[in-house]
């Protein structure tokens, strides 16, 4: 077997945290699937409302989890950061670009797991390298700012029941 790296990854692939193996992306194609396996993905978190994508994993271990967003909801948030929590690693968050909603669950990840202050989260997702689309998402980091990330943490935590799988 070659050990040399695949020429082809999904769109806007980035390590949101190596030691957890958290990934987040745009929208994987099917000729990304062969990727994602032979990388030993074992879970993909999807955010898209209108596509599941469900179909390109058929045949594979890769377990899809979906949570349909627009401007997540704190409910939402908490939901996707439970998913985050429980699911099997590596893990793959996107959406479309991998750059608005994946950009805001990557925020709720900072803050809750890796203990970030909400301006260093929002920092990172200011960064041009993800591809933040203000014009289309200009209320989503104002919504972020004005979440009980106290509240959304003790709830991911709390004991319960588990998130759903699409």
């Amino acid at each position: 077997m070659s050990r040399e790296l695949p020429k082809r990854f999904p769109d806007n692939l980035h390590v949101v945290d190596p030691l957890a193996h958290i990934w987040r992306s745009g929208q994987p194609e099917a000729e990304d699937v062969p990727v994602l396996v032979r990388l030993g993905f074992r879970s993909v978190l999807n955010l898209r409302r209108l596509y599941s994508g469900r179909s390109i994993f058929d045949g594979t271990d890769i377990r899809e989890y979906r949570i349909k967003l627009f401007i997540p909801s704190e409910a939402e948030m908490v939901e996707a950061l439970r998913i985050i929590l429980t699911a099997e690693k590596p893990l793959l968050i996107h959406c479309r670009h991998g750059s608005d909603r994946t950009g805001a669950v990557a925020v709720g990840y900072r803050i809750v797991f890796n203990r970030w202050t909400l301006e260093d989260a929002l920092n990172e997702f200011y960064n041009p390298d993800y591809g933040y689309h203000p014009w289309l998402y200009w209320s989503l980091p104002r919504k972020l700012r004005r979440y009980d990330w106290g509240r959304i943490a003790a709830a991911v935590h709390a004991p319960g029941t588990p998130p759903g799988v699409s």
